[in-house]
């Protein structure tokens, strides 16, 4: 059965709500930037989580009615077919790690264009 709502980052409460009174289901998500955070919030409750890989979800990424109602179709629809090509997720130390690097080019570029100014 494929059923839908939408919710804005705000409502995490009322999602998670929605989401536990749907029972048992299966959850598919384009791997973004910002996709961590609702990973986490979803993933106590769901059977199991697919994070597609954009680039091969050439579907979409072609698509010329390009709307995020039309995506979250598109995806259900591959997740229900068991199509949805993974993108690999870093473990929480990755991510952990890569932060850490962000960080400190961060810091070594604003250190850097200090003592150059």
């Amino acid at each position: 059965m494929l059923t839908s709502a939408r919710f804005t980052n705000a409502e995490s409460i009322k999602l998670a709500a929605w989401l536990k009174a749907l029972g048992s289901f299966d959850l598919v998500l384009e791997a973004t930037a910002s996709y961590e955070w609702f990973v986490k919030l979803v993933e106590p409750l769901a059977g199991r989580v697919l994070l597609a890989h954009p680039r091969k979800m050439r579907i979409i990424a072609e698509s010329t009615r390009k709307s995020d109602k039309v995506d979250a179709r598109v995806l259900a629809e591959f997740l229900a077919l068991d199509m949805i090509p993974p993108a690999h997720r870093p473990t929480p130390r990755q991510r952990a790690h890569r932060k850490l690097v962000r960080r400190r080019v961060y810091v070594r570029a604003r250190q850097t264009s200090i003592n150059a100014g």
